[in-house]
């Protein structure tokens, strides 16, 4: 009987064969490599080329310049992103952190061939499913864009992996890993506390045995745990160090605390409460139709391949089965529950899809080996495996080409041609007043790019404002005599001084409003101070 059906029939391999167990772990290296090369293959050229706006644009400045970002803060991101600009010489600051969520995304998709391998899936049809996360339409933004969630998504992928090789061999340094990267995840995005609220119990109930007879395991993960979270000193140190005009929400812990924990959006979050699963369970159809979109042309076979994994799963591996079940769920509580648009809160869930996937392209190569088995011998009970392997790559190929086409940003110089624009329409030694998306953008093209010195960018209403470079208040603009602009969408960048001006239109600009497209039109407004 084949390494691979054992493992599918009994749950994972804990004793195999040697030279078994060499060869198999060759070829799931092998890959693990692949999907990481195929992602690269798929990411690398389609990177969006240069700066972009609001978050995405923040993603890329902050890093560099070790700014802290909006709430939650992000530190772990933040200082690895410091780290990835001093090995990463080539290029635009901008696409340089463009290219750190390609890589970040292309291991995610081998950390899940990983863990589809280790749950039953021989090297290859693994690598189908590491394959399918990849070329997710979901999954491919996080990859080409700089942001957060391509970073989470690959912690989360490495603390299932820990989870389910913990479970089948026990091993101490597992656990106490899985203990420190449960920390950093929440470090990275507080979205990994839903993934530790269902992974760390799972591990716990799945090593019991060990853990009574090693108990200080227990304490030693979560020791390893708050080391994990030591990123967040980040925040009042560089508070610390930042002058008196920088950061005035941060200069006390309770503010310090807010932002951490992400008191501004709580009020938008319903999950976990009877009425966010009743949601999920309402949307279930929609959730899916979606999910068939994002895969592309082949979503209708990625859904059922899916469905025949986690049935596998379910008979083989029930551990395994409630652990992916359980983060599947809970992806889908925290997205229809907070707003119910923001696709990176999907990000886990195509995770579970992928593994679920691979397992279900091995469950149909299982059952072509049976039926050819009989009496024949094993090569020509093998060869029946054949027209298994190309459909199962085939089918992560198809999707990458058909998702092509909507996920190419290689040529998206909208947010370059932008801030061209706004600062040729500004005077010399000019104050311009703007808004979270649009501001962005042009104070990356200031403190990075160092375009335009004499300019001053700001934005009190947003956290644009008062950051390293610009040193630069409110009220110290309407006092400077220097030529005043305000670059405003619906009111945004201009409350904090309602009142105290006068304004001129000065021409007609198309701006960003919660996304990368300039799909809104407003006025450069001239601004005359009254007071």
């Amino acid at each position: 009987m084949g390494v691979a059906r054992t493992a599918m029939q009994r749950g994972p391999v804990r004793a195999m064969d040697p030279a078994v167990s060499i060869r198999r772990l060759a070829g799931v290296h092998l890959a693990a490599i692949a999907a990481f090369g195929f992602g690269l293959l798929v990411y690398v050229p389609t990177l969006l080329p240069g700066v972009a706006f609001g978050d995405w644009a923040e993603m890329q400045t902050a890093p560099l310049l070790l700014e802290i970002p909006h709430p939650t803060g992000f530190p772990l991101y933040i200082l690895l992103g410091r780290l990835w600009l001093l090995v990463e010489p080539f290029g635009s600051v901008a696409w340089r952190m463009n290219l750190f969520a390609a890589v970040v995304v292309a291991g995610a998709a081998a950390v899940a061939t990983v863990t589809a391998a280790r749950l039953g899936a021989r090297p290859v049809l693994a690598l189908a499913g590491g394959m399918l996360l990849a070329a997710t339409g979901t999954v491919w933004d996080a990859a080409t864009a700089a942001e957060v969630n391509g970073l989470h998504l690959l912690l989360v992928s490495l603390l299932v992996f820990l989870a389910v090789r913990w479970r089948d061999e026990q091993r101490p340094r597992d656990i106490l890993l899985g203990g420190l990267l449960a920390g950093l995840a929440v470090s990275n995005h507080l979205l990994a506390l839903a993934a530790d609220a269902v992974i760390v119990p799972l591990a716990l109930w799945a090593g019991r045995r060990t853990l009574l007879q090693r108990p200080w395991l227990v304490p030693a993960a979560g020791a390893l745990s708050l080391v994990g979270l030591a990123p967040y000193l980040f925040i009042p140190i560089r508070v610390a160090l930042s002058a008196p005009i920088e950061y005035p929400a941060l200069r006390t812990l309770s503010g310090i605390w807010d932002h951490i924990t992400g008191v501004a959006y709580r009020r938008d979050m319903h999950v976990l409460s009877g009425d966010s699963v009743a949601n999920v369970i309402r949307d279930l159809p929609g959730l899916a139709a979606y999910a068939v979109a994002e895969v592309g042309g082949v979503g209708v076979i990625a859904l059922i391949l899916s469905v025949l994994g986690l049935a596998t799963l379910v008979r083989r591996d029930p551990w395994s089965a409630a652990l992916t079940v359980a983060l599947l769920a809970i992806t889908l509580d925290l997205f229809v529950g907070y707003r119910g648009d923001l696709p990176h809160y999907l990000l886990a869930g195509w995770l579970v899809v992928a593994i679920w996937a691979a397992l279900g392209f091995e469950a149909i190569a299982r059952t072509f080996e049976t039926r050819w088995a009989g009496a024949r011998p094993r090569s020509v009970a093998r060869s029946a495996l054949f027209p298994v392997v190309p459909l199962a790559l085939v089918v992560p190929l198809l999707a990458a080409l058909v998702n092509l086409p909507a996920h190419d940003r290689s040529a998206d110089e909208t947010a370059p041609r932008f801030v061209d624009t706004v600062l040729a329409s500004l005077p010399a030694n000019a104050i311009v007043f703007t808004y979270w998306d649009a501001g962005e953008a042009l104070h990356y093209a200031e403190c990075v790019e160092h375009r335009r010195p004499d300019v001053d960018v700001i934005a009190p209403d947003d956290w644009v404002s008062f950051r390293p470079c610009t040193g630069m208040t409110a009220d110290i603009a309407l006092r400077s005599g220097r030529p005043l602009y305000a670059l405003a969408y619906a009111g945004r960048g201009l409350g904090s001084i309602a009142g105290r001006f006068t304004a001129t239109p000065v021409t007609e600009l198309a701006v960003p409003f919660g996304g990368l497209a300039l799909d809104h039109e407003t006025a450069l407004l001239r601004l005359t101070p009254t007071s």
